[in-house]
C-alpha cells in the first residue's frame, strides 16, 4: 500500500509540473491582470466570459493543488502507521488512499480537457453502425457510454436511436477523443467477426427548460437528427478484441490499451482513454502553428 501512496505522490507531483498545469496557472494570472485594467468593463459581456473563465480555472486548480496535499498526508499518516506497527489503521488508509486516487484520477480529465479547450457541459453521442450486423455492436457502445456517464453522477437523456445526451462538467471536452470508427473482432480466429460503428460527438447548445420534457426531447432528436458530424470521419479510434490471446482494447491514436474488455464495455471504464486523447488535444493546443510560407 505504501508503494501505491508513493505512486500517487509522483504522480500528483509530475502532474504539477506537467505543461498543462503550469500553463493553465499562467493564463489565471494573466486573466486576472486583464480584470485590473481600467477599461475591463468596457465590454461587459466580454468581461463576464474572463471572470468565468477565471473562476473555472481558479476551481480546478484548487482541487488539484488539495488533492496533492491529501497525498503528501497519506505518506506520512502510511509512515506512521508503519512505525507504529498499527494494524488497525490499515483499512481506513487503503479507503482513503481509493478515494484520493478516484478522485485525482477525475481531475487529471478536468485539467486536460480545460487545457484543450473552452468547456461544453452538454454533448449528444450519436452511434452508426456500418453493416448490417452491427446494429448490435452500435447499441452495446451507447450501453458503455451510458455507464461512463452514470458512473461520473451525469445527467442523462436518449432523444432517438443509438443516441445519447450527456450533461455534466466539461463533458463534451471529456468525450471528443471518442469520436471515430470503433471495431470490434469477436469469435475464434478460424471464424473471427468484424463489427464496426462510427461514433460522433456533438455540441449542444441552448436547450428548452427542463420542466417541459416535450419540448426538451424534440430539441434534443433534432440535434441528433440534423447536426453536423465531428471532424474524426473515418479516423479508427478503438479497436476491441474480445477473444482470443489478443484480447483487449486499444486505441491506435494514442497506444492506450486495456486487457479488461468488460471492464470497458460493460462498465464503462474508459477514462484512460479519455484522458489520453484529451492530453493529447492540449498538446495540440499548445503546439506553435506553423507559419505558412509562400
Amino acid at each position: 500500500m505504501l508503494r501505491g501512496i508513493r505512486d500517487l505522490r509522483a504522480r500528483t507531483a509530475d502532474e504539477s509540473a506537467s505543461p498543462v498545469v503550469k500553463s493553465l496557472r499562467r493564463e489565471v494570472s494573466a486573466l486576472l491582470r486583464r480584470t485590473a485594467e481600467p477599461s475591463f468593463w468596457d465590454a461587459p459581456a466580454a468581461a463576464r466570459e474572463v471572470l468565468s473563465r477565471v473562476y473555472h480555472l481558479e476551481r480546478v486548480l484548487k482541487r488539484f493543488d488539495e488533492l496533492a496535499e491529501r497525498a503528501e498526508y497519506l505518506e506520512e499518516k502510511g509512515r506512521q502507521i508503519r512505525l507504529r506497527r498499527d494494524r488497525r489503521g490499515i483499512p481506513e488508509l487503503a479507503r482513503d488512499l481509493d478515494e484520493v486516487q478516484a478522485e485525482f484520477a477525475y481531475v487529471q480529465m478536468e485539467l486536460a480537457g480545460i487545457g484543450a479547450g473552452a468547456g461544453h457541459d452538454q454533448a449528444l453521442r450519436r452511434v452508426v453502425p456500418l453493416g448490417r450486423d452491427s446494429d448490435e455492436w452500435a447499441a452495446q457502445l451507447l450501453a458503455m457510454y451510458a455507464a461512463w456517464a452514470a458512473r461520473k453522477g451525469y445527467e442523462l437523456a436518449e432523444p432517438g436511436p443509438l443516441a445519447l445526451f450527456v450533461r455534466g462538467s466539461n463533458v463534451y471536452e471529456f468525450l471528443r477523443g471518442e469520436s471515430g470508427l470503433h471495431k470490434l473482432h469477436s469469435g475464434p480466429a478460424d471464424d473471427r467477426q468484424r463489427d464496426l460503428a462510427r461514433v460522433s460527438i456533438l455540441p449542444v447548445g441552448e436547450l428548452p427548460a427542463d420542466d417541459d420534457p416535450e419540448a426538451l426531447a424534440a430539441a434534443l432528436q433534432r440535434v441528433a437528427l440534423g447536426g453536423e458530424t465531428d471532424d474524426a470521419g473515418d479516423a479508427v479510434a478503438r479497436v476491441y478484441t474480445t477473444q482470443g490471446r489478443h484480447r483487449a482494447v486499444r486505441d491506435p491514436r494514442t497506444g492506450v490499451r486495456e486487457l479488461d474488455v468488460q471492464a470497458v464495455l460493460r462498465d464503462g471504464q474508459i477514462d484512460a482513454f479519455l484522458l489520453a486523447a484529451l492530453r493529447q488535444a492540449a498538446e495540440a493546443e499548445r503546439a506553435p502553428r506553423a507559419i505558412a510560407t509562400p
